[in-house]
């Protein structure tokens, strides 16, 4: 909770800052699928430092904090259902709630298993950039370094 209060951007703090029901609500949608909180969080303070800083046109009201185009159900599904951008140009998907969001997030992390059995947290997430560009060049050393900011402060 402490490394997540630390994250200001222009004055606001993450939504998860001192709000046990959130973040134990998170944590146990993340705990139930056996994923890695922290990847999760440094993934989320990457796209959007927890929730604090949306892009664009996009803002609080979209619940999603991790740059997902798209619902993934638990049954593998992939939901695409909205139009993406929207006619004002925001890139993600709207959810319907924080928690929506943060199962969506798990279930795509799923897609991403073989990369969790690596040895740190660092090769998780060179495996994860790897596997969703396909191309090693394409390993995005800022996403990588902006995600292990908050696992190592």
């Amino acid at each position: 909770m402490d490394n997540i209060c630390k994250v200001n951007i222009r004055g606001q703090k993450s939504p998860l800052c001192n709000n046990r029901n959130l973040y134990n609500s998170w944590k146990e949608i993340f705990e139930k699928k056996w994923l890695s909180r922290k990847i999760a969080i440094g993934i989320m303070y990457a796209e959007s430092h927890i929730g604090a800083n949306y892009a664009g046109t996009c803002n609080v009201s979209w619940n999603n904090w991790g740059g997902i185009k798209w619902r993934k159900t638990d049954d593998w599904k992939s939901i695409k259902d909205q139009k993406i951008p929207n006619w004002w140009n925001c890139w993600l998907y709207k959810f319907d709630s924080v928690e929506d969001y943060f199962n969506s997030k798990a279930n795509t992390l799923l897609t991403y298993k073989s990369c969790m059995n690596r040895w740190s947290n660092y090769d998780i997430l060179h495996c994860i950039s790897y596997t969703y560009a396909w191309n090693p060049k394409v390993a995005e050393p800022s996403w990588i370094r902006n995600s292990m900011y908050i696992l190592q402060s």
